[in-house]
């Protein structure tokens, strides 16, 4: 039998809103499934296997050893969205945004806020550009969550939630805030969306460009002394840029970013003894997104909106990020012809190759 999550009991006074999660992907899942089972008018938009599977079997959340079933409306595309939405929750991959802006541009002529839940920077302005910042709202979520198959959402870590913050112009997060609220899961506002999405990209970091170019997981990489170190380097360069945005490092909802940035200051011995177990069990048992999406032959990964992003921004203030080019570099080629690249046991060698030749001592071999 199945069971139901339940609302914080509690008069709600707003009138009831309208929700579509554009992309039926593990984050866009495990928000319609999560809304979905208290009882929120929730819309799914995925492809048509995924909406076909959902239609038979419901979409299911498998979180803290329970499965719960919620029916989800899901439908292949938005001609076929019943009732125009008060709240679109995007959750494609950053690199799928520019393919979304017409369904998206048409959603918000119909009167809907766009909140971008995805990963990364860049997709805040790319929205702005194409919609007008009336529109936009800025999102993130800090769950770790994955589809071991169709029709089945994960929750793999229990700490966490869900982030927003206005673009100047754009709507007040309020009704995003109270949705997730009235949910039980933990939400917060944040006065500035670039302090939101520049310390979600210091988590989203994390040993991710390293464990997809040597096919491994995020354990394995922090638990080397040298690969941690490489992960340390990139990190800095990530603050020293979101210095000049300005942007700070700012608690979202189950991490103590600020904390993170302090003991990532710590000479590297010390840092990687503080910090293995933590970052090591950050994603619970997922791979991290860069590695899935690899392993998976996509041609396009989200790494320009990560390390890539911290590359590009650098130059923009005239400053230089030599391992996070690096790792972006390393990153799109593997996923653009994998073929043409070296084997698992010569990519270590590679990696510390690539590094050297943009100034940057490492010893991995």
């Amino acid at each position: 039998m199945s069971e139901t999550f339940v609302a914080r009991d509690r008069p709600v006074s707003r009138p009831a809103v309208r929700i579509l999660c554009y992309g039926a992907g593990a984050v866009g899942s495990f928000l319609a499934a999560r809304l979905g089972l208290t009882g929120a008018d929730v819309t799914l938009v995925g492809r048509p296997a995924t909406v076909e599977s959902l239609a038979s079997t419901g979409l299911a959340l498998e979180t803290g050893g329970r499965t719960f079933v919620a029916l989800v409306r899901a439908v292949a595309s938005i001609e076929a969205v019943r009732m125009p939405p008060d709240l679109v929750f995007l959750a494609v991959k950053s690199n799928d945004t520019e393919a979304a802006l017409p369904d998206l541009k048409r959603l918000a002529a119909m009167g809907a806020t766009i909140c971008t839940m995805q990963n990364g920077v860049g997709n805040e302005q790319t929205l702005i550009d194409a919609l007008g910042a009336a529109h936009v709202l800025s999102g993130a979520i800090t769950i770790s969550v994955s589809i071991p198959e169709p029709g089945l959402v994960t929750q793999h870590t229990g700490e966490g939630g869900v982030a927003f913050a206005p673009v100047p112009g754009g709507p007040a997060p309020g009704t995003a805030l109270a949705i997730f609220d009235e949910a039980g899961l933990p939400a917060v506002g944040v006065a500035s969306y670039h302090d939101l999405k520049w310390s979600k990209l210091l988590l989203n970091l994390l040993a991710n460009a390293q464990a997809a170019i040597l096919d491994t997981d995020t354990s394995a990489v922090v638990n080397d002394p040298a690969l941690f170190g490489i992960e340390q380097r990139a990190f800095h360069e990530a603050v020293r840029v979101m210095r000049c945005v300005p942007a700070q490092p700012i608690a979202l909802p189950g991490y103590d970013v600020p904390k993170l940035a302090l003991a990532m200051r710590a000479p590297r011995p010390v840092a990687w003894r503080l910090l293995k177990e933590r970052i090591g069990g950050g994603r619970g048992e997922k791979r991290p997104s860069l590695a899935l999406d690899l392993a998976r032959g996509k041609r396009q990964t989200e790494v320009d909106w990560l390390n890539g992003a911290v590359e590009t921004a650098a130059q923009g203030y005239g400053m230089r990020a030599p391992v996070n080019a690096t790792l972006a570099a390393l990153v799109r080629q593997l996923a653009a012809d994998p073929a043409a690249c070296p084997p698992i046991s010569e990519r270590r060698a590679w990696l510390q190759r690539s590094l050297r030749e943009r100034g940057v001592r490492v010893r991995l071999t």
